[in-house]
């Protein structure tokens, strides 16, 4: 196996955070992989499905709404994925700018024979994806 680049050890995919406007969004469990693809005529980036604890705000139910119901704010947002290392430092960050709901689902399938925890999920269309420098330290 070839070492990762850089004198840091690997990081884990389950370290990482979600901010919309600079502000944390609590409860994401899992995001989807960043894909992008081209083919001569410009890069297409997959939509990105974001699933977290249900919990007590209605942040993506309020989002959805706006977006896809009728006379919502159709403003596209910017969001801020940054995966942590083992000390919780920052160690890499991609900014996904242009986002807007496509799809949303207010609680995953309930099961009363299969007890895991309740969860949502928003699809989110993404215009672009943009690695964040890293700051180097003096």
């Amino acid at each position: 196996m070839t070492p990762p680049p850089g004198p840091e050890e690997p990081l884990t995919a389950a370290r990482f955070t979600l901010s919309a406007d600079g502000e944390p969004i609590a409860g994401v469990v899992r995001i989807s992989a960043l894909e992008l693809s081209g083919g001569g005529i410009g890069v297409t980036v997959a939509p990105v499905t974001i699933t977290r604890l249900v919990g007590g705000d209605g942040i993506f139910h309020d989002w959805a709404h706006d977006v896809m119901g009728r006379g919502g704010d159709r403003t596209a947002r910017n969001l801020l994925l940054t995966v942590h290392d083992s000390a919780g430092a920052p160690a890499a960050a991609w900014e996904l700018l242009g986002v807007m709901p496509v799809a949303y689902s207010p609680a995953c399938q309930l099961d009363a024979l299969s007890p895991g925890v309740v969860t949502e999920t928003l699809t989110l269309s993404v215009t672009e994806v943009r690695p964040v420098p890293r700051r180097s330290t003096p």
